[in-house]
Parts: structure tokens; sequence; C-alpha cells
């Protein structure tokens, strides 16, 4: 499951411009007139699915909380390799309409992912497919329970074969429901073939609000996966405001990578985030597991379709470069995770079957939407007997970049981890991770094992235990 989107707009020096944008011609000029964004706007939680982020934050999944992952005992999933054929089952009841025309959802679950897979995997694995017209179905309630995950699934291959389709000569069966979306956008049978997607709308964004006679004036960044636009605000005084990154439009869809992941056999990616006195240490205080809490990962609750991760794209054997196994003590020159040569990670044993992976994270690839403060090295680890994966919180708060006039605004504590050059962290096994130094085409990453390290830091976890 995708949750909502973050902020990534930040309220100008004089606070005279909100953190809301909206979709503007480029080069356009907009007179905006002094009347306050109605109330209704201000509250409401924006969906949290699309192509433009919404000024909200990233909710995290509470013990207990329903997840977009089924788990099948017997799966038949897509083959990591080669092509996976994949139909979208369009439907909608009395009161219900179907949410988008075929062509959008076409470009929304089938051709954005395929090539977002299709750059990730460096060729290796691809998606086709087809969209059904519109099928109506007899009216059903909206909710996330394991018994209507179930009938979402049987009343869209029933409508699929109804509507002369094959189900079960597809690889994998998207059911696109008119729901309008509840706490989770969407789900996926993992291993499996079958996924739910609930309704999507572009939201009603309140654009900016200013004194008469002010003028705004966009400026646009176009990449392939994504459309910056920043706003600039001039008052009748000749003072101007600028808002980066006040707008940020996905040109690919995150919920069906998502949820397409599940398919392959990839869990939630988590982030192991430890504080003490209030304050973000590395396994240092009380340590949780947050779960969705990997923002550099597809599988996490990220505001980008960023890569997976190391430890994910060498179980897909989509890892085109070298993983170097130490044992002891290593000086490795890591090259960018989504580069297509060298080596790009570290593996070294923990205690307990856990693995630490060391990977570099550029504005590479799919990466290219990450903010030069967001780029660096991570760490992550595995354990046995389970698809998920944590990222270490190695960058302490007092580390953090406190304003970054970059692509990306308004950084919480989540959205950067990485170990900084010049920078150690130690694990409770006594292993001593140093990032050397780092270029935009190499990271130098020092490993040592202390035999005799006693760790001293009191670790607390949520559903995870080191």
């Amino acid at each position: 499951m995708l949750r909502s989107l973050r902020i990534l707009s930040r309220s100008a020096p004089r606070a005279r411009l909100p953190a809301w944008s909206a979709a503007v011609a480029l080069g356009a000029t907009v007179v905006l007139s002094p009347v306050a964004p109605p109330a209704a706007h201000a509250a409401r939680a924006l969906p949290p699915v699309g192509r433009l982020s919404a000024p909200v934050s990233t909710p995290v999944a509470s013990p207990g909380a329903s997840s977009d992952a089924r788990t099948v005992a017997h799966p038949k999933a897509p083959k990591p390799k080669g092509v996976t054929k994949t139909l979208v089952v369009q439907l909608y009841w009395n009161g219900f309409p179907a949410a988008d025309d075929s062509a959008a959802l076409r470009s929304r679950i089938l051709t954005g992912p395929a090539a977002w897979y299709h750059t990730v995997s460096h060729g290796r694995y691809g998606i086709t497919g087809s969209v059904t017209r519109p099928i109506k179905v007899s009216p059903m309630a909206c909710g996330e329970s394991s018994r209507l995950k179930l009938r979402y699934e049987r009343v869209g291959i029933k409508a699929a074969k109804r509507a002369g389709y094959g189900p079960r000569h597809y690889g994998r069966v998207v059911v696109a429901l008119p729901c309008p979306i509840p706490k989770h956008s969407g789900f996926g049978q993992m291993p499996g073939k079958m996924i739910v997607l609930y309704e999507y709308r572009q939201p009603h964004i309140t654009p900016p609000t200013a004194p008469a006679g002010t003028t705004l004036t966009t400026s646009t960044v176009s990449s392939s996966w994504w459309i910056f636009q920043d706003f600039t605000a001039t008052w009748p005084d000749g003072y101007s405001d600028t808002v980066t990154g006040g707008g940020r439009f996905m040109a690919v869809d995150l919920t069906p990578i998502h949820e397409m992941g599940h398919n392959l056999g990839l869990d939630h990616a988590h982030l192991l985030q430890c504080r003490k006195h209030g304050v973000t240490t590395s396994f240092a205080g009380h340590c949780t597991s947050v779960e969705y809490g990997d923002d550099y990962d597809a599988m996490g609750s990220r505001f980008a379709p960023g890569s997976f991760s190391a430890p994910r794209l060498k179980k897909l054997h989509w890892l085109p470069g070298k993983v170097k196994h130490v044992h002891k003590r290593a000086t490795v020159t890591l090259a960018p995770l989504e580069g297509a040569s060298g080596t790009q990670a570290i593996t070294v044993k923990g205690r307990n079957g856990r693995v630490y992976w060391i990977e570099y994270r550029t504005r590479t690839g799919v990466d290219a939407a990450l903010d030069p403060a967001q780029t660096g090295v991570l760490i992550h680890y595995t354990k046995p007997h389970t698809a998920q994966t944590w990222l270490v919180d190695a960058l302490p708060a007092s580390g953090r970049a406190q304003n970054v006039d970059a692509h990306v605004v308004g950084l919480d504590d989540r959205d950067q981890a990485q170990l900084l050059p010049g920078h150690s962290l130690t694990t409770p096994e006594g292993i001593t991770f140093t990032t050397v130094a780092q270029s935009g085409g190499a990271a130098i990453v020092r490993v040592s094992h202390h035999k005799h390290h006693k760790h001293r830091g009191h670790h607390k976890h949520q559903h995870h235990r080191l």
C-alpha cells in the first residue's frame, strides 16, 4: 500500500504566500484576488495517490493496521524477468461511475509503471497488457476488510470473463474500483497476480491567494519522472516571494508500482529510527521500527517512485554490478545504485541472521528526483524469513539540512537518513561503517569490526527486535 504524499512546498519568507499549489501553464501570469482559501480546503487531507503532491504529512501504520499486502500460500507470481502481461479491469456501479477513461488508466497502470520497471531492472523486466471498457457490476460496499478484498478480486475476474477476456491468460490482473480512496490506496497479493486499486481523481487544489494586483508566475522543470513548478509572487510594492517546489506532478503513479512490487514478492520498506532525549540518534536511546518509513524505496511510503534498495534489486536479479561481501574489514569504492556497473553494494553479516547492506544513492535513473541533500550512502539491513527491509537512520538531527533551496523543500526527519562523509555509525555488534568520501560518481566506505564492542544503547522496537 502507498500512503499519502508529503509536503513539498514551503511558506514564503514574509508568510504572504500559503503553501498551496495549482496547475499553471509555463510562463503564465495570474492575477490573484484577496480571497482567503475556504476552511474546508485548508482542513481536509487530500487523496494519498496521484500525480500532484498534496500538503499533507505521511501517516505511519499503527500496530494492527490492515495491510495492503495479502500473503498467498501457493502463489503464481510474475517472474522478475521477461514481460508480465497485465489485464486492467474497470468496474463501476450505480452511484459510483468509472474513475478514469481507458487511456488514463493505461497510462497510470501500464505505460508509466512499464517505463519505471524497465529502467530499474535495466531492461530485464517489462509490462504489457490491456484495459477493459468500464464494466457495470452489482453495487458493493467500499472498504478494506479481507472479505471485501477477496470479493473485489472475484467480482473483477467474473466481470472480465463476461466481457470476453480470459484472466487466466494474463500474468497479472488489476481491478480498478470506483470507491473513494480509503486508508489504503490499493493492495496486492504477495507474491501473486492480483491487485486492487481504489479510485483516483485529481484533487481540487486552491490556488495561492494574495492582495489584489499581485501577480503569480511559474517556472517548470521537467524530467523523465517529474514535473516541478516553482511559484513567484510579485507584490504591488515590488517585493517578490518564491516558493520552490510549490507543485510536484508525478509523471508516474507510485501506487501501481508499489503493489506490483508485492506481486513480485517484495514486502514493505521500514525505517529504524532511534531517539535519545527527543533527538534523532543512530543505534542509541529508544529505537522504533517505522512501518513504510523508508522514503528512499518504492516499497516504503515515499513521495517519489525511487529505486528499490540494494537487497531488493539483488533478490530480483536486477543489480547489474557487483556485491562486495566484507567479513572483517575493508575499504570499498561504491558505484551509484542506479548505475550499470561497478561495486553497487556492500554486505556484512550481523547477528541472528541479520545482514547489513550499504549502497550509494545519487540523482541517477529513477532517483533523479532526489534532492541533493538526500543523496549519499545508505545503510539497510534484512532479516531471515521475511521480505521486509529496514533503513537505518544514520543522520542525527543536528546534521540535517535546515533549509534546502532545491527541488524538494521542507525535508523532515525521515527524508534524510544517509551516512555523511566523515561520519561513522557503529552497530550493536560492533561493526563500524564510515563514509570516507563521496562524489557524484562514487563513494568510499570503510568497514571495520570490533569483536569486543559493547553497545550501550537501549533498543525498544515495535514489531521488531535487533
